[in-house]
């Protein structure tokens, strides 16, 4: 949606995020002033010629507009300045902008195309005013890096006499935000190493659940004893009988996210990792499942990690609390295929006993080789599969032929997980299985396969 009545249709302006660029461009006659300049130059001869007085009317008006268009041609060249102002949040709604093309003088009017998401345009011509305060908004589809918006632009002088040659404006990129969706339960790893935290561990402390009751011993509490279990226990004087409870713990979580695939419902361009679609890809479901998953431990108060399969730079440690939150959203909205995909030598290496999530389209060996060789270490995994449903109406045989090959080999990955003991989660489930259903289905206590 573009407006130009100066009216805002987004946030206010108090709150805006900016993009400013200076060009310079040069005049060039119209070709109407080229073409009407040789046809009054025939009428005028023709007049002269065979005495036709009507002819000489004729090319009047045109010999007067082109000196008029002449007169006011530009004498410099046309500097032009485009600010562009988005809201500050850039999140997977409407994205709300507003663009000022500062022109010379000598500009009447303004063609404007604007291209968003490298997908949608729109062209239109203003007056230079109405190029000073232009208003509109546009959906987001995708998240991650991305180019969001960029202005191209056209100068016209009085009367059209004079143009610039179309310039390319300035690009607006932008890491959008993925969409967090709400997950209460979760599950948990096979052992509490923390010392202090929200769950149970299996060693004994304060503050869980209820574990046994046993005789007083050096370092007990005196809080601690039952004295009604005492009463009915006790057989000589002085024998005391405590409550022993469970101690609490924090959870270690590390998000692994293969982001090497970014791939879509169109099978014909799974090679090209091309961003250029009107429906999400998988990497955004991978975005939007690690951010949901950090934000749902952080809440808890679990201490969480993250990796990136394509780089070895993208890696932080675990840790907790708000401060981590806030670095751990802005590494995975910036996760992308980088060059081509690299084999790890080892896997990386993890805190023990932490919860392993594994982000993939499982498209290919690697990310399913890191999640056996965590499984076979000992910690609990969790692979979670955000291959879109392919589009297969529009395939050749060929192609479907093909498609049912990679299906097979990725029905054979996922399956060999399963039988090592790493449990699946399909983000995009077609049989109504929401990921927050999954995933409780998941946290249900798990104990370690012996």
């Amino acid at each position: 949606m573009i407006r130009s009545d100066g009216m805002a249709s987004g946030p206010s302006s108090e709150a805006l995020a900016r993009d400013t660029a200076t060009m310079t461009s040069r005049w060039i006659a119209n070709p109407g002033l080229v073409f009407g300049s040789g046809v009054a130059v025939l009428l005028a001869a023709g007049a002269l010629m065979f005495s036709r007085p009507v002819l000489a009317l004729l090319a009047a008006p045109l010999i007067l507009s082109l000196a008029r268009g002449w007169q006011k041609r530009p004498h410099s060249p046309a500097r032009v300045t485009v600010t562009t102002q988005f809201a500050a949040a850039t999140t997977l709604e409407a994205l709300h902008y507003r663009t000022a093309i500062e022109t010379p003088p000598d500009a009447d009017f303004v063609s404007v195309r604007i291209l968003a998401r490298s997908t949608w345009s729109s062209r239109f011509v203003v007056s230079a005013a109405t190029a000073r305060n232009l208003v509109g908004s546009f959906r987001i589809i995708h998240s991650g890096p991305q180019e969001i918006l960029r202005i191209d632009y056209a100068l016209i002088s009085a009367d059209g006499a004079f143009e610039t040659l179309p310039v390319a404006g300035p690009r607006s990129r932008r890491v959008v935000s993925p969409r967090t969706t709400p997950l209460r339960r979760l599950p948990l790893p096979f052992r509490m190493l923390g010392l202090a935290g929200g769950h149970n561990s299996v060693r004994p402390g304060d503050g869980g659940e209820f574990r046994d009751i046993s005789q007083f011993a050096p370092g007990d509490r005196l809080r601690r004893i039952d004295w009604k279990v005492t009463a009915r226990r006790a057989q000589a004087p002085g024998e005391l009988y405590v409550r022993r409870s469970f101690a609490t713990a924090d959870a270690t979580v590390l998000i692994v996210v293969d982001s090497r695939d970014n791939v879509g419902d169109l099978v014909t361009q799974w090679g090209s990792n091309a961003a250029l679609l009107e429906d999400p890809t998988s990497l955004d479901f991978a975005r939007e499942a690690a951010s949901s998953i950090a934000s749902a431990y952080i809440k808890n108060g679990d201490r969480v990690g993250f990796q990136d399969l394509a780089g070895k730079n993208r890696i932080i440690a675990p840790g907790g609390g708000l401060h981590q939150l806030h670095r751990l959203l802005p590494a995975i909205a910036r996760a992308e295929p980088v060059g081509a995909p690299r084999r790890r030598l080892r896997a990386p290496s993890i805190p023990a006993g932490a919860m392993v999530y594994v982000i993939s389209t499982f498209l290919d060996e690697e990310a399913t080789r890191m999640a056996e060789l965590w499984r076979a270490s000992g910690h609990r995994v969790v692979a979670i599969d955000v291959l879109p449903p392919a589009r297969t109406r529009e395939l050749r045989r060929e192609e479907r032929a093909a498609l049912r090959i990679v299906a097979m080999e990725r029905f054979d990955r996922i399956d060999s997980l399963r039988a090592v003991g790493v449990e699946v989660v399909d983000w995009q489930s077609g049989d109504g299985a929401s990921p927050e259903s999954q995933l409780s289905v998941t946290s249900r206590p798990a104990r370690r396969p012996r």
